[in-house]
């Protein structure tokens, strides 16, 4: 279980890092192209909005299942890792990083906010909010270097496994949309002729 759960963390933060980055060039491009390419930029920020719901659904989900069990398995230390956050001085910004976690990612289930530019770059602040809230949150404990532990960093294999992962996973949420004729514009990547 707790090697299944660290490569599924790996991987949605890789998947959300990647997000960030894409969501800035996609509304960058949809402010600066004319024609068939920023309709295909809105086919894309549809897609990448698409995954990110779903993936947050994800992430939410398995955080609410270890609140469950970290509750129910009577293992104090477990239990320690969620009642600390929420019993420390930063009670407000642990409610604050619950409800970005768990209302503003599902905000993306309406279809037509997710090629909306505005609501969109305004949510991709709220989640890089949501970041710099879980960083001072963790950080304000312990600044001593003997307490720190070690960080492996992902091999270039295990990159390479995610980045393919996310790849095929984006094609397919993409090729789905368009069988589905759910994508706002029409599609330059994929052409109808079957």
């Amino acid at each position: 279980m707790y090697f299944f759960e660290t490569y599924c963390r790996t991987f949605l933060g890789f998947f959300f890092t990647i997000y960030i980055f894409a969501v800035i060039f996609l509304i960058g491009t949809t402010f600066l192209v004319k024609g068939k390419i920023k309709g295909e930029s809105y086919n894309l920020l549809y897609v990448f909005n698409t995954m990110y719901a779903w993936l947050s659904l994800i992430v939410f989900t398995s955080y609410i299942i270890g609140l469950f069990l970290a509750g129910y398995g009577q293992n104090p230390y477990e239990w320690y890792a969620f009642t600390d956050q929420s019993k420390s001085l930063n009670l407000k910004w642990f409610f604050l990083k619950f409800i970005v976690l768990s209302i503003v990612p599902f905000i993306f289930f309406i279809r037509k906010i997710r090629i909306h530019r505005v609501i969109t770059l305004a949510i991709l602040v709220i989640i890089n909010v949501k970041y710099w809230l879980t960083y001072m949150q963790n950080f304000f404990r312990d600044y001593q270097p003997a307490a720190w532990s070690i960080h492996y960093e992902d091999s270039l294999s295990e990159k390479i496994a995610m980045t393919f992962c996310l790849l095929v996973l984006f094609v397919s949420v993409y090729w789905v949309a368009l069988k589905r004729k759910k994508l706002p514009y029409p599609s330059l990547i994929f052409t109808n002729r079957v």
